[in-house]
C-alpha cells in the first residue's frame, strides 16, 4: 500500500525559525542594554532638594522578550 503524498505541510507555517528567533532574542537584549529604566530620585537637604535621575538596566526576561516579539503564552508554550 503507498503512502499519500501532501503537497503542503498541515497547519500553520511557523513564525520564526529557531534561527530567526535566535536574532530577535539578541535584538531584544540589545534593545534592553539600549534603553534603561529612568527613576526620578528627590533627595531633601536643610536648604533645598535636588531632583536627580537614576538609570536603572532593564532586566532581560522571557516575558519580557515574548511583549517585544507580540506573542502570547499558548504560542510561547507550544
Amino acid at each position: 500500500m503507498e503512502m499519500m503524498q501532501f503537497k503542503s505541510p498541515l497547519g500553520r507555517p511557523p513564525k520564526y525559525t529557531p534561527n530567526q528567533l535566535a536574532e530577535e532574542f539578541s535584538n531584544y537584549v540589545q534593545w534592553c542594554k539600549d534603553n534603561p529604566l529612568c527613576e526620578n530620585q528627590r533627595t531633601d537637604y536643610l536648604k533645598g532638594y535636588a531632583d536627580t535621575t537614576a538609570y536603572k538596566p532593564r532586566r532581560i526576561s522571557i516575558e519580557g522578550f515574548r511583549i517585544w516579539l507580540g506573542c502570547s503564552d499558548t504560542w510561547w508554550e507550544r
